[in-house]
Parts: structure tokens; C-alpha cells; sequence
């Protein structure tokens, strides 16, 4: 792998205000170094909410449940490299 090209860099939305039931797309894009967007279908993919009962994701949406404030982590692996990208969520009634 030419990590000089590869998988640089992983973003995602910065922010969700959402209403509670409210489900939404949200799909991390991974980025080369030269700005092309990296195929993902191979990579480790974690999503991890800091408040399960305020909103929880899957690796390509986000569920509101309750009233609050959540950050969703989404983590990519390849070859042992760690990529991070966060969305903070704001849910409301």
C-alpha cells in the first residue's frame, strides 16, 4: 500500500440537529493524499455514540432517541492505521 497516496484522511458532517425519532444518512467519505475518495469497502469500520440514549449510529446513518446531546466516532482501520471522524448531535423533542 503507498500510504504517500492511500488512505489519508476520513471526514464526515461536523454537526446534526435532529428531532427524537429522526433517522439520517450519514456516511464517512475516506480521502487519498492526492484528494480522490478512497473505496471504503475493504476497510474496518466502528461507530461509537458518547450517549446511546441521545442518538446512535450505524456506518452510513444516525438515530435520535431522546432529547440531548451525543457525539458519534466513527473509526476506520487499514493496515493498522487509525483514522478518526466526529459528528457532534443535537437532539431535541
Amino acid at each position: 500500500q503507498n500510504f504517500k497516496y492511500g488512505f489519508q484522511r476520513l471526514e464526515t458532517a461536523e454537526k446534526a440537529d435532529l428531532k427524537v425519532g429522526d433517522v439520517v444518512v450519514n456516511i464517512p467519505v475516506c480521502f487519498t493524499g492526492k484528494e480522490q475518495i478512497y473505496p471504503t469497502h475493504q476497510l474496518e469500520m466502528y461507530v461509537r455514540s458518547s450517549n446511546p440514549s441521545v442518538a446512535t449510529a450505524t456506518d452510513s446513518a444516525i438515530s435520535a432517541h431522546s432529547a440531548g446531546d451525543a457525539v458519534i466516532t466513527y473509526y476506520v482501520i487499514e493496515q493498522g492505521i487509525l483514522k478518526t471522524a466526529s459528528v457532534n448531535v443535537t437532539v431535541t423533542k
